[in-house]
């Protein structure tokens, strides 16, 4: 009997089935892994590694502290892509997850330790529209010697570079160094004016001595 005439359940001529979907599950496990060593604190515990590189694109408003994702990009060393649709979702799927956390996801707590936005209304996720309008994905392949089919993992590494793609990018669109998440238009207002302020005080700082080394009979009154 071939497969695909049970791959479904056993259907008879007047249309009933019996049965159910033939389902097949397997495990691959890595041959090299190793517990760390107590003493020398190395060793080879996590099956996968992998190398990429993620970047943002952002359309920023000067005037409202806001910005738009314009884009964003992923490469990344899958090994062997063996499925490049599903790769290729995994990873958008990450990013926007990433750009979420990045953008708005924040657990706001009173002076009693309680959180004070715990459900979907007060708790800021990236929205449907929210997301960059366009997503590249791309992959390298180079075949992991221990791999499934050369196969790398690959769940969570779209996530990883997200934050920190927008984060540079929000930084050089702003002049202002941003380390701190999420990147909310308030936050980035507060973290550019105290940037300023610091510059403008060092500033006055550095004229005052320099006025006073240039000019020293002038004003002798000057501290």
């Amino acid at each position: 009997m071939d497969i695909k005439t049970i791959a479904l359940g056993y259907k008879y001529l007047n249309g009933h089935t019996v049965g159910r979907q033939i389902i097949g599950t397997g495990v691959h496990v890595q041959k090299q892994l190793t517990e760390m060593d107590k003493e020398t604190g190395f060793g080879d515990p996590g099956p996968w590694w992998s190398v990429g590189a993620q970047a943002v694109e952002i359309e920023w408003d000067e005037q409202n502290f806001t910005y738009e994702i314009v884009k964003a990009v992923t490469v990344m060393d899958g090994g062997t892509i063996i499925n490049p649709m599903t790769a290729t979702q995994q990873m958008r799927g990450g990013i926007f997850l990433g750009l979420s956390i990045a953008s708005g996801e924040s657990f706001e707590f009173n002076d009693k330790g309680v959180i004070q936005n715990p459900d979907f209304r007060t708790y800021q996720l990236m929205r449907f529209g929210e997301q960059p309008k366009e997503y590249i994905v791309e992959f390298v392949e180079t075949p992991s010697a221990d791999g499934p089919y050369g196969a790398r993992g690959i769940g969570e590494y779209g996530v990883i570079g997200a934050a920190s793609a927008l984060a540079n990018s929000l930084s050089s669109a702003t002049k202002t160094e941003l380390n701190k998440l999420p990147l909310t238009p308030e936050m980035i207002w507060r973290t550019r004016r105290a940037s300023y302020d610091k510059f403008k005080y060092k500033q006055i700082y550095y004229c005052f001595f320099t006025c006073k080394w240039v000019f020293p009979r002038r004003n002798d009154s000057i501290r």
